[in-house]
């Protein structure tokens, strides 16, 4: 006699089981997505085991007269690094006996076509093992693709703000993610720096409009603060960096402040704390890279 508590119901039907999510999903994306495509997100699948930096990318700001042309440039030997220089060529003064080779971008169209095709302006350096691309510097650039895009093609002035940011975003997008940090080489970019109050604090940050400034500081992995200590000595501020000081105000009363110096660096979690990279560190740039590179303290 068949058990009345187990027996299948005759209005029930048999269930079937659901295909797995995974499945269904690489089912649906074969039908859809052509072998070309699939095998082009194969290759772009990674561990981050296999992660290899062998390239410097920093982006060094300061004020003026704080030593930043010269330790860029002196990153590496003059037979490795090439200077794309925006501002008047005066401003390699100090590297005037070292014999560094530069071009002058003080245009939109020289500096672009500098920062994409530097291999073209310099042949002889374009197969060169481990070279170096400086760009000094980003803030004059910035005005230089601003003024670009502050009137169409056809010499129409352009009066909406918000446009001529896009458009100058755009390019500097074009210029340095998808050109310039694609190429294999170390890549110095300098800048001024900026300061303003915000409440009882003084910021200090590179000198471009926020978007230019949150697109670099998310791509380089190494954004610097560089400051003049005296006549001789250069420090490096790597990582933000708050500093207490007192200000008068409108009284007379000192009222206490803080500097902060906007800097970033990123290194393997397991490096954090062996002092590979300190706060503040001299103004040498390949000491720092050997260091990282090494992943050791000496």
């Amino acid at each position: 006699m068949a058990d009345p508590v187990n027996a299948p119901s005759a209005g029930v039907q048999q269930v079937k089981v659901a295909t797995p999510i995974q499945q269904a999903v690489q089912a649906a994306g074969a039908k859809t997505l052509s072998p070309a495509l699939m095998k082009q997100i194969e290759a772009q699948k990674f561990n981050t085991s296999e992660i290899i930096n062998p390239y410097f990318r920093c982006f060094l700001y300061g004020d003026i007269d704080s030593g930043k042309t010269t330790a860029a440039a002196k990153f590496d030997t003059p037979e490795k690094v090439r200077i794309i220089v925006t501002r008047q060529i005066e401003q390699l003064l100090p590297l005037k006996k070292k014999g560094y080779k530069a071009f002058h971008a003080n245009t939109v169209t020289l500096f672009r076509t500098a920062v994409m095709y530097p291999e073209v302006i310099w042949p002889e350096w374009a197969n060169i093992e481990d070279r170096t691309l400086v760009i000094d510097d980003m803030t004059q650039a910035k005005d230089i693709i601003n003024d670009d895009n502050s009137s169409t093609d056809e010499g129409v002035e352009i009066k909406d703000i918000r446009r001529i940011s896009k458009g100058a975003k755009d390019d500097m997008r074009e210029l340095i993610q998808l050109s310039a940090l694609s190429k294999p080489m170390n890549l110095i970019i300098t800048a001024l720096e900026r300061s303003w109050e915000v409440g009882k604090e003084i910021k200090i940050s590179p000198d471009l409009p926020p978007s230019m400034a949150g697109m670099i500081n998310a791509d380089f992995e190494f954004v610097f603060n560089i400051v003049k200590e005296n006549a001789t000595t250069r420090t490096l501020i790597t990582e933000t960096a708050r500093e207490s000081f007192t200000k008068k105000d409108d009284k007379g009363k000192d009222v206490p402040y803080q500097l902060v110096r906007f800097a970033r660096n990123k290194i393997p979690e397991e490096w954090v704390g062996r002092g590979i990279i300190r706060p503040r560190e001299p103004a040498d740039l390949r000491a720092v890279w050997d260091r990282i590179k090494n992943g050791a303290v000496k």
